[in-house]
């Protein structure tokens, strides 16, 4: 990620490999998850948020955020295809809800992650990496 608010694949990746922990798949470590290693949630009414998707989506499961948000969450979290991070951008209602529902299931916000609204990608995105705390590692 960039100041000027473009997102890059290798930038989102990075940011998830130097996390502690964050991603171990994708550091090459062990990991209990069978299905796609990071799951990109995001917003399909903000263009900011589509980008990322398209940028990000070549090695995960996109989704969008929409309908019941915590049903949303409880099919994609739960069972053998349980990503080990998770990335998304949207709305800061959708970051609260979709962050507590992961956080009850085992995933911790990446530190280096800014919730804030009005950061880089804009006044009405907010944007968050999140992996799972229950991962493996070698």
């Amino acid at each position: 990620m960039s100041s000027s608010g473009s997102w890059s694949r290798r930038g989102v990746l990075a940011t998830l490999a130097a996390s502690a922990g964050g991603g171990a798949a994708l550091a090459g470590g062990r990991s209990d998850h069978a299905g796609p290693q990071t799951l990109v949630l995001f917003d399909p009414t903000l263009a900011t948020a589509r980008r990322l998707a398209r940028t990000v989506g070549a090695n995960a499961k996109v989704r969008p955020i929409q309908g019941d948000r915590i049903r949303l969450m409880q099919a994609l979290l739960s069972g053998p295809g349980r990503p080990a991070a998770i990335v998304g951008a949207g709305r800061y209602a959708d970051y609260l809800l979709l962050t507590d529902c992961a956080a009850e299931a085992g995933y911790r916000l990446v530190p280096t992650a800014s919730p804030a609204p009005g950061g880089r990608l804009g006044s009405a995105v907010v944007s968050w990496i999140m992996r799972d705390s229950r991962t493996t590692r070698a």
